[in-house]
């Protein structure tokens, strides 16, 4: 796998069975000029699983854009060495050069007018819908011996495993490729936390199946505020059972949820790579069936409802394995596209579980929970190894980096990794504590955001998983968080790592400006239900209004902003416009939201989206909202004033008194004069008043001024009607009568969002000196269409600042 490139060094990703040295082999294609050259001795994690991170530095003059270059691999072993034409990887249906016998190629980022990005998040291997992470693979086939027009950064912004979500049959497969790739023993890995008692990998108690809940009432997390963490039971009788009873984790699809080291480890395996899938005597894929996953039924009475739930969840099975084996088939030429593009990527929630993080109460209770805490720590592991050491190779030479490697290398005296007798190193690397406790010394603890660079552009990948502010106040420890805390911000923003004649694109897994409908029914549905807040994911940007205001203010000083973001299983772009007037005329802004998501995750509801994405059945989802002018400190006073509104509405009609003053405040600051005189909140009068302080505290001197300032934001139609493409090729194809009218339904029905599975691919343009277009164009499919027909659509938003007349 490609990993990072720039004009100083290459980096390749490989993952072996046997014990080795790699060389990475760079040169020119066009005269096979040598350029650079770097070996690396393997990592073992398993006794049959060695990887490592092959970097090699350019000697002589820089790699340069408009250029194709090619590069082979060298394996030495104690069989011999062998490269990738004797490992037999350039031939084959799928020859890794995309013509056989030749090399996989690269080329770099060019100045931003011929930049080409691809972006995608959200794979998921039993999720619904066709795959598009392959369709990179169709991109670089079509272009790949043109440096300019072929794709030159993929970005993979979130969600590339799900390791709470998978295929029953696919765990039973990850589970015995562990046995065969680690062959070591894991059962000191997991303690439970009420007993200190180990639990073996191979329990028959961790069988893919739903809890006994499942079959009574739907899941809910246990009250936070009572001395009982977790639901007791004496004993658990499935995996999913063991997630609720023992974990503290609030994933609500965890019957196969990951949990040893080596389950996470076989995921990223499979999911990049065809070699482990099991094959058939035809050698194609296969999955254990519903017959061979061996579940206990025996925990449920056996009432009618009971086998109709039973039924029921085996029929599961057998479509979620369906759903499998079809991406499966795709890993071939996903190999393929990710040895052929520098690919960089950043977690979200499900590379460890859904809810990560999701508040207070959910990391205060699985930090403290001994089970809980290693999965999260299994599930870092295997990212650091497989996603992030290919980010940034030189951070896992020392400090906590290589503290983490060092934790998971198999000692081969005892054949176990240390992490295995010792997890506290890697809990302290890892800063596995309650959110009140965390360590702020990087020197010691990990960061996971990083900077990539270009010759005209920048991308930061932010970390918004690890590093969120929870309300302290919050009796109920379920309100909704920062994504990112105040002073993170400031590191991550740290104008050190930014060159501010390069243009900014900024990773943010989760939409900054999101679908706003959408994210209101979300805080409406959560509202007062703990167990809606998690099965509605309410941890959008724009459900802490005060989070989002701290990210704003560090985006609008970099003039224009790309944020590039996946998570919500649809796509969509939006242009936000800033205006503040100042005594020599008027600072301004340019920020673009481009989401594309999922790779392979659509549902009904998403679908849904895009059915309604016009008037008049969908008027909400337009978005054009009217430019509004007002200042900082006004735009403050009527947060404030509509938090205590708020804050009166839902006060207990049982404390009239509380329910009055709540009343009575917000009427004062209805009728205060922020501008003259700032209302003072005095928070030692409850919650809801430093609630409102923290409000007023998060508008910095930047903003909290009485400058005024002008907010345009609005939704970004799609502005070419849709063709329909070859998926090989990416070539528009002769429609039918049939075809035509597909087209016309779907075009008068997708104006914002794309609601199937879908893939992005970022360009810009030079039109003139005053406007700069970015042109995202999706790629989703449809079944109507066929399964080798993909329909393509484009989005265009002006990227340069402002202009006046822009107002």
């Amino acid at each position: 796998m490609l990993r990072r490139v720039s004009p100083r060094s290459v980096a390749v990703f490989v993952a072996l069975r046997d014990e080795g040295t790699v060389e990475l082999h760079v040169k020119r294609r066009s005269d096979g000029v040598a350029m650079c050259t770097g070996s690396r001795a393997t990592m073992p994690v398993g006794r049959k699983l060695h990887v490592c991170v092959v970097d090699a530095a350019v000697t002589g003059a820089d790699l340069v854009p408009n250029e194709l270059y090619e590069y082979d691999v060298s394996i030495t072993t104690t069989d011999g060495t062998q490269n990738l034409a004797g490992l037999g990887l350039l031939s084959g249906q799928y020859p890794l050069g995309y013509t056989a016998g030749r090399l996989p190629t690269f080329a770099l980022p060019p100045q931003l007018s011929q930049l080409k990005i691809v972006h995608g998040s959200c794979r998921k291997p039993s999720g619904e819908g066709i795959e598009m992470l392959s369709v990179v693979d169709a991109m670089l086939y079509r272009d790949y011996l043109d440096p300019l027009e072929r794709a030159h950064q993929l970005l993979l912004t979130g969600d590339q495993i799900y390791a709470d979500d998978v295929a029953p049959g696919l765990l039973v497969v990850f589970q015995d490729t562990a046995k065969l790739l680690l062959d070591w023993s894991e059962p000191e890995m997991l303690r439970l936390p009420d007993n200190g008692v180990s639990l073996a990998a191979d329990d028959p108690r961790l069988v893919p199946g739903p809890s006994r809940e499942r079959f009574q009432t739907w899941h809910k997390p246990v009250d936070p505020t009572t001395p009982a963490t977790r639901q007791q039971f004496s004993d658990f009788e499935s995996r999913m059972e063991f997630m609720f009873t023992q974990t503290d984790l609030s994933s609500n699809e965890c019957d196969a949820h990951l949990v040893f080291l080596g389950e996470f480890f076989s995921h990223y395996l499979m999911a990049w790579s065809p070699e482990l899938w099991p094959r058939d005597a035809a050698g194609h894929f296969q999955l254990p069936g519903k017959d061979d996953i061996k579940a206990s039924w025996n925990q449920y009475a056996e009432t009618t409802e009971n086998t109709y739930r039973r039924e029921k969840y085996l029929t599961e099975i057998t479509a979620r394995n369906r759903n499998a084996l079809a991406y499966g088939a795709t890993v071939a030429k996903v190999r393929r596209a990710l040895a052929n593009v520098p690919t960089y990527m950043i977690f979200d929630d499900h590379e460890i579980t859904d809810d990560w993080n999701l508040d207070r109460a959910w990391n205060e209770n699985v930090m403290m929970n001994s089970a809980g805490r290693q999965i999260i720590r299994n599930g870092l592991i295997g990212y650091s190894i497989f996603q992030d050491w290919g980010n940034v190779p030189e951070r896992y030479e020392s400090g906590p980096a290589a503290a983490i490697h060092a934790a998971a290398t198999m000692d081969l005296t005892t054949l176990k990794p240390p992490v295995v007798s010792d997890a506290d190193t890697v809990n302290v690397a890892l800063n596995l504590l309650p959110w009140t406790l965390r360590v702020l010394d990087f020197d010691s603890v990990m960061r996971w955001d990083y900077v990539a660079y270009g010759p005209d552009h920048q991308i930061l990948f932010l970390d918004a998983r690890n590093w969120r502010s929870f309300d302290a106040n919050d009796p109920n420890a379920k309100a909704a968080p920062q994504l990112i805390a105040r002073d993170i911000l400031d590191i991550q923003f740290d104008t050190g790592r930014f060159d501010p004649n390069r243009a900014l694109i900024v990773i943010a897994p989760a939409p900054v400006f999101g679908i706003l409908p959408v994210e209101f029914a979300q805080a409406k549905m959560s509202k007062g239900d703990e167990g809606q807040i998690e099965e509605n994911d309410r941890e959008s940007w724009g459900s802490n209004e005060s989070g989002l205001a701290l990210l704003l203010q560090r985006l609008v000083v970099f003039q224009r902003v790309l944020l590039l973001s996946g998570d919500v299983h649809y796509a969509f772009a939006k242009k936000t416009t800033f205006f503040r007037r100042t005594s020599a005329g008027f600072d301004k802004a340019r920020i673009l939201q481009l989401c594309c998501s999922s790779l392979k995750n659509e549902i009904p509801k998403t679908r849904l989206l895009q059915r309604v994405g016009t008037t008049p059945v969908s008027w909400p989802f337009a978005e054009e909202l009217a430019p509004q002018e007002y200042g900082a400190w006004q735009e403050m006073r009527t947060r404030v004033e509509r938090h205590f509104q708020q804050a009166a509405y839902d006060a207990p009609a049982t404390d009239p008194a509380r329910k009055e003053m709540l009343w009575r405040t917000y009427a004062d600051v209805r009728i205060s004069n922020f501008l003259a005189e700032p209302l003072a909140i005095i928070v030692d009068l409850g919650p809801e008043y430093r609630a409102a302080q923290d409000i007023i505290d998060s508008y910095s001197t930047t903003w909290a001024t009485s400058k005024v300032w002008e907010f345009h934001c609005e939704g970004v139609p799609i502005e070419r009607d849709i063709q329909i493409v070859d998926g090989t090729l990416l070539q528009v194809q002769t429609t039918t009568t049939r075809e035509t009218r597909a087209r016309e339904a779907a075009t008068n029905t997708t104006r914002f969002i794309v609601g199937r599975n879908n893939i992005g691919r970022i360009t810009f343009s030079h039109a003139s000196t005053s406007h700069t277009p970015v042109v995202q164009t999706l790629y989703y499919a449809a079944p109507e269409f066929g399964a080798d027909r993909l329909l393509e659509v484009q989005q265009i938003m002006p990227f340069t600042i402002p202009l006046d007349s822009e107002r």
